[in-house]
């Protein structure tokens, strides 16, 4: 029987997907399939954990629902600064029962141990709920040259100015990732 730490580690690292090539790991061949996103991660300085997840409404504060950056413990800070992790911190994200990810960085440290809150517009788009285990992973992600994104409602459109709106908005996103959908 493999222990839970084996599967998470797997679920990373082993196998590749269907969709083709998504990046690399910094493991050898920049062109084999990986199931670990983009971006280049150094496997001697591996951070990753799961955790528990809660929405910040659990510990009130609900300006975290505006970006991507998540909370963690304490904890997650000195084994980060132990592994040299490189900055900006970023990190992938998953809900490995469902195949889903996405990317996030980090606002501060100071959720209970075992336990992270992350926006809920995020929790939605990885079906995840209060409570639910989800995987986090450290990673380099590449520089992206530039963004595509549309509106879900004609109402965006209408305001006064959209563009300065969401310049505005985009500041509280470390990263972006295709496909995900963000509030604005």
């Amino acid at each position: 029987k493999k222990s839970r730490f084996y599967k998470m580690w797997n679920s990373f690292f082993g196998g590749g997907n269907s969709s083709g090539y998504e990046g690399h790991d910094g493991r050898g061949s920049q062109h084999i399939s990986s199931n670990v996103g983009r971006g280049n991660a150094n496997p001697t300085n591996t951070f990753l954990r799961s955790y528990m997840c809660y929405s910040p409404a659990f510990i009130g504060k609900p300006e975290l629902n505006r970006g991507n950056k998540i909370i963690l413990p304490t904890s997650a800070l000195h084994e980060l600064a132990r592994l040299r992790i490189q900055y900006p911190m970023t990190f992938m994200i998953s809900n490995s029962q469902m195949g889903l990810k996405t990317y996030c960085g980090v606002l501060e440290f100071s959720a209970e141990e075992g336990m992270c809150h992350i926006p809920i517009w995020m929790m939605n788009n990885l079906c995840i709920e209060e409570g639910s285990e989800i995987i986090l992973r450290n990673m380099n992600l590449q520089k992206g040259t530039y963004v595509k994104i549309r509106p879900h409602e004609t109402a965006f459109i209408d305001l006064s100015n959209p563009k300065a709106i969401l310049e505005q908005e985009l500041t509280h996103y470390s990263v972006l990732h295709k496909g995900d959908t963000i509030n604005i």
